[in-house]
């Protein structure tokens, strides 16, 4: 059988298990893309070398990232609260991804913050 990303044509569930997309997506990509697909006879065919290029020609993904209002905010909503609640204040905010893009600067000053209460690293 070979290297299977060496493979020119496959099944749908081997362009799934390949891109990692689902079978609906699969299906979307290739009313955009002419050629994706074939038929032969009931079986359906992904042109797996095209759905390679398809999937290469997309945009990089992106994640949003903490502006410095949201930093400035949360940093004096830290100063402001207990050692206890300033700690709860970061961990609330780095599980909902509001921390994302800060610096290990903008991190260490709000360790700072925290340890000016009393608390523990």
């Amino acid at each position: 059988m070979g290297d299977p990303l060496s493979q020119r044509w496959g099944r749908v569930r081997d362009g799934m298990n390949r891109s990692k997309l689902s079978r609906g997506k699969l299906y979307d990509i290739a009313k955009q893309h002419e050629g994706l697909f074939r038929k032969v006879d009931q079986a359906t065919i992904v042109d797996l070398e095209m759905l390679d290029r398809v999937l290469a020609e997309q945009p990089p993904a992106t994640f949003p990232t903490a502006t410095v209002d949201q930093f400035t905010r949360l940093l004096e909503e830290v100063s402001a609260a207990s050692a206890k609640k300033a700690r709860e204040l970061v961990l609330a905010a780095g599980l909902a991804g509001d921390l994302r893009g800060v610096s290990d600067v903008q991190l260490e000053a709000l360790r700072d913050a925290i340890d000016e209460k009393g608390g523990t690293r």
